[in-house]
């Protein structure tokens, strides 16, 4: 017996919100990636169906009344949304244009599915996004630069235990830019470059290495959400405030 959308339970929500944000980051990041992408209905399809079908179109009830279940979309559009997916998924080649195409109709229908499994989820803890990347005093310019470069980061959390205010705080992109473009000639860039964040931090301006606002993974949206700012929030073990478990902005709930 198939699952109704009434009948999922938070943890599968959650995993199914997880794989869904995941699969969105992926083809919106690179359109060649729509297969691999599109793996993620598949696999909703399976939990809800309670076992595998033979191919894509097999789930098509599954993900239409998922969709649906919030009264968000109308049937006949995401099932026509869906066949698109279905039929393009089938084939092995496309053009680049149509593959830029067929990707947004999918990232289309993920944000559709996104919204339906979120209308559930009450806790900060079901909505955040899990294993957070973080930054350690030790680690170096260099590749804290990186890891924003390569990911749109436009923050990483680090911990700061000996600071003037001790515990979580966010390395900003703006703090790094500063740090580097303030330097008087390309060598001394190098250097800061190869520099670790401990030894930038003395150049750095109490503003430019924000506290960050620490919240427990089962405070309510509702109580959060109006107290979210434009910096990210972040998720602490309510039991050791040292430990993130997850961080939360205002783009985690739009």
């Amino acid at each position: 017996m198939c699952i109704a959308p009434d009948d999922l339970q938070i943890e599968q929500r959650v995993d199914f919100l997880t794989r869904l944000r995941t699969a969105r980051a992926l083809v919106l990041r690179d359109a060649e990636s729509f297969h691999e992408a599109a793996t993620v209905l598949e696999y909703i399809g399976q939990v809800m169906q309670r076992g595998r079908g033979r191919g894509l179109g097999a789930y098509e009830e599954q993900i239409v009344a998922l969709a649906i279940s919030d009264g968000g979309a109308v049937d006949a559009d995401i099932r026509r949304q869906f066949n698109v997916i279905r039929e393009a998924r089938n084939d092995i080649v496309h053009d680049g244009a149509y593959v830029r195409h067929l990707s947004g109709r999918l990232a289309d229908c993920l944000v559709r599915l996104e919204d339906a499994v979120m209308c559930r989820l009450r806790r900060v803890g079901d909505v955040m996004v899990r294993n957070p990347v973080t930054a350690e005093s030790w680690h170096l310019i260099t590749h804290v630069r990186r890891e924003m470069l390569a990911n749109s980061f436009s923050n990483i959390p680090i911990y700061l235990p000996v600071a003037a205010t001790p515990g979580w705080h966010l390395l900003t992109d703006r703090a790094i830019m500063r740090f580097l473009t303030s330097a008087p000639n390309p060598q001394e860039r190098h250097n800061r470059l190869g520099s670790t964040i401990e030894c930038a931090i003395a150049n750095l301006a109490a503003t430019e290495l924000p506290p960050a606002q620490i919240f427990s993974p089962d405070d309510l949206i509702v109580d959060v959400a109006p107290r979210l700012e434009h910096l990210p929030a972040l998720v602490a073990d309510a039991r050791d405030g040292s430990r993130l478990v997850g961080i939360i902005s205002p783009f985690d709930l739009l």
